[in-house]
């Protein structure tokens, strides 16, 4: 495990003022003092900034200073998290990826650590002095069993919820030069345009999906759906900055794209147009040009609606939906272009 600063490490020890941090800056606490007050502490600051601090080790606020700003995340968070329990779920999302932790559950997967075992994993990997060694810990056991990411068994620990967050493997960012296969690149070049930059991934898509990748219900449809692939059809799964979810069972491959839609569908057409183009984009892309392609909501389209029929015979591309984050549905012409990854 690369060495972690001892500024990834969370002082803050109470989850729910960290969601609250967020919420204050969302209401134009920009400064450290002007937080504090907003959690009702007193310290001159000194609270204030170790909330802050967290906040922004779970990747929802950025500083600069001393002046805190919403990242998408974090706008997400104070826009669609009224309740405490949906804050919970949601900062149990940004705990899973954030550095620290991700390597404490991973370990925690593989070992099943008693509670000393994971408190002298913990030691070894915090580089700080030893007398707030001990703060920090508590703090870090505080987040994993609030949030019910891990529970202890008899006397040792666990996974609990999102497990699936940590077994999606990662695909690798694609190089600037094309290779064969998923772990290949963009092409770099299609013919008669401009050549392309050479100085990283494309920014002008990462940037345009970090809103929807902050969006928890998009979240959770990526790990529900990874989850049901791994156990219902043996499927390994992968995903990466650019592509929501990739399946592969033997010869056979999938590409899906994750769309959260409201519960009123105003914005499904919007969310249908932009997968259609991202999935077509991808398989070229990626070289996987017999792979099924489909487009997975966390609402069912109405009955009748002509995207369905344009989906499924104009454009073959299958459609499903979920409404419990578990069970996932498609109509029946979805379900012959889907193959072996077919739901029914």
């Amino acid at each position: 495990m690369a060495e972690l600063n001892t500024a990834e490490f969370p002082q803050a020890d109470k989850l729910e003022q960290v969601g609250r941090t967020v919420v204050a800056v969302s209401q134009g606490k920009h400064q450290d003092v002007e937080i504090e007050k907003f959690l009702h502490l007193h310290s001159r600051g000194r609270q204030g900034r170790y909330y802050r601090k967290a906040a922004e080790t779970l990747g929802l606020l950025e500083n600069r200073r001393n002046n805190s700003t919403l990242t998408p995340r974090g706008a997400e968070f104070a826009a669609t998290c009224p309740d405490p329990a949906s804050q919970t779920e949601f900062l149990a999302r940004c705990i899973i990826e954030a550095p620290i932790f991700k390597n404490a559950l991973r370990y925690i997967g593989d070992e099943r650590p008693t509670e000393e075992q994971l408190k002298k994993w913990f030691y070894n990997n915090y580089h700080g002095n030893s007398h707030t060694a001990g703060r920090r810990f508590s703090t870090f056991r505080n987040y994993i069993l609030e949030t019910g990411l891990v529970s202890f068994e008899g006397n040792r620990a666990r996974l609990g919820r999102f497990r699936e967050g940590l077994l999606l493997s990662t695909l690798p960012e694609p190089p600037d030069l094309p290779a064969p296969g998923i772990e290949g690149s963009f092409h770099s070049n299609l013919p008669g345009m401009p050549e392309a930059k050479t100085n990283g991934p494309r920014d002008y898509e990462v940037d345009s999906e970090l809103i929807e990748w902050a969006n928890l219900a998009h979240w959770k449809l990526v790990i529900s759906k990874s989850s049901y692939l791994r156990t219902e059809k043996k499927a390994g799964t992968s995903n990466n900055k650019h592509i929501d979810l990739f399946a592969e069972r033997g010869e056979d491959h999938i590409i899906y794209e994750m769309k959260s839609v409201d519960p009123q569908g105003t914005n499904l057409e919007a969310q249908v147009r932009k997968a259609v183009s991202q999935l077509y984009e991808y398989r070229y892309r990626y070289h996987k040009p017999n792979a099924f392609l489909c487009i997975v909501t966390n609402y069912k389209m109405p009955e009748g609606h002509w995207l369905a029929d344009y989906l499924a015979n104009d454009r073959h591309i299958a459609y499903e939906w979920t409404e419990d984050f578990e069970t996932f549905s498609c109509d029946a012409c979805s379900g012959k272009l889907l193959g072996p990854f077919s739901p029914g």
